[in-house]
């Protein structure tokens, strides 16, 4: 029957089928299932579904399912705050899921957020997504931008940025000199047991040393 009808009635009837489903309090994947095929509507109450749905799939491990979801969510035009958050998300599940440009969700996250410090974590996430792609300039750049949006605020979070800036500036010619020079700062203030950013920051720099012929 449902096959029968119009595509418009039956993008209709899945949004129809979605609202039952909620207001009988089903799982959000069964609900998710036609909101995926309805459309979009201006409803918090679906962005919740599939957000939650895409939380769901992302820990089973079904990363395309998750960006497929959390994309039908942002057509729901959530406020500000909101979209910062699913294009997070998104931008993670894109990641996982291997895809090219998730990056750029980050980039869009932090161009809408307003708060300093999430601002910031979006730059980390941001430059690390870039360095992933391949684009270690603009991966230094967003992550020296964060840095400097940050200050002193948050001292673990500037060490992050610090740590993941020597890494990928040590893969851009004119910047390794810079990077060497964070790279000593680095070693004099690392953490116990030392972070993964920072970890990598040193291998990274001590590899590009070792090319060059630097002592063990």
């Amino acid at each position: 029957m449902l096959a029968s009808l119009p595509p418009f009635e039956l993008a209709l009837a899945h949004l129809r089928t979605a609202q039952v489903l909620a207001e009988q309090h089903a799982n959000a994947p069964e609900i998710a299932r036609h909101l995926l095929n309805a459309p979009a509507s201006h409803d918090p109450a679906a962005i919740e579904a599939l957000s939650e749905a895409a939380r769901l799939a992302l820990a089973d491990g079904h990363a395309d399912r998750a960006v497929q979801l959390l994309s039908r969510a942002l057509a729901e035009l959530p406020g500000p705050e909101l979209r910062v958050e699913l294009l997070t998300e998104l931008g993670r599940a894109e990641t996982q899921a291997g895809h090219p440009g998730a990056s750029d969700r980050f980039g869009q996250a932090r161009r809408i957020s307003t708060d300093p410090g999430r601002r910031a974590a979006l730059a980390l996430a941001h430059g690390q997504a870039l360095y992933a792609e391949g684009e270690y300039l603009n991966a230094a750049e967003a992550l020296a931008s964060g840095a400097r949006e940050l200050g002193d605020t948050d001292p673990k979070l500037g060490s992050e940025l610090t740590a993941a800036y020597v890494s990928a500036a040590s893969l851009v010619g004119e910047l390794q000199p810079r990077a060497r020079k964070l790279r000593e700062r680095l070693l004099s203030a690392l953490s116990s047991p030392p972070s993964l950013p920072q970890r990598a920051a040193i291998a990274h720099t001590m590899v590009h040393d070792s090319l060059l012929g630097a002592p063990r």
